[in-house]
């Protein structure tokens, strides 16, 4: 855990302050409190980090740190990608089996492969009791967000098109600001 440094910056503190913060805000990006982790004022520490995120040895320090701790993690882009594909993809009857009536019967945690268990957000239990003293267990399985890992699939795979990119499309752009410009005249006169 990161301590605060003591009042009265000197060269090094502010050297070792702005590592803090690198580290900090490696660790979960928001900003005020990595400036306050790394001893800055909490009254001022919206501004320091404003001003912290602008300076080039700050951000290379983050990224250092970020790489850093992907590597000690083992985080990288085909883990990322293969976590995904194995939620978007994976087939539920590895993790739920029901038969013909509907009965559902949840497979036992250790016996679901890696890929089959990124498959299950939630497991919930819970045990009833009727009037007559029968015990009734329900087992509720949510399953991980199918849809979300679409999506983040397709947005790593570079298919969603956020923005429409029109400046290379025969001078479309460069006619656009004329008849824009063009329009804003009218509308003066």
């Amino acid at each position: 855990m990161l301590t605060k440094l003591p009042l009265g910056p000197t060269r090094a503190a502010v050297n070792v302050r702005r590592q803090r913060f690198a580290i900090a805000y490696a660790g979960h990006g928001i900003g005020k409190d990595a400036a306050v982790t790394a001893g800055y004022s909490p009254h001022t520490a919206r501004a320091q980090a404003h001003r912290l995120l602008k300076d080039p040895t700050v951000i290379a320090a983050i990224d250092l740190e970020r790489e850093e701790r992907a590597a000690r993690l083992r985080v990288d882009e085909d883990r990322i990608t293969n976590a995904y594909a194995a939620i978007a993809f994976g087939d539920t009857r590895d993790v739920v089996k029901w038969d013909a009536d509907g009965v559902a019967v949840v497979g036992a945690s250790a016996d679901l492969s890696d890929d089959a268990a990124l498959l299950v957000q939630s497991v919930t239990v819970k045990e009833r009791f009727g009037k007559d003293g029968a015990r009734t267990v329900t087992t509720e399985v949510k399953l991980a967000d199918r849809m979300g890992a679409l999506a983040a699939l397709a947005r790593i795979r570079g298919m969603n098109k956020d923005k429409l990119d029109v400046t290379g499309i025969d001078g479309f752009a460069a006619k656009l600001r004329e008849r824009v410009a063009a329009c804003r005249e009218r509308m003066r006169s």
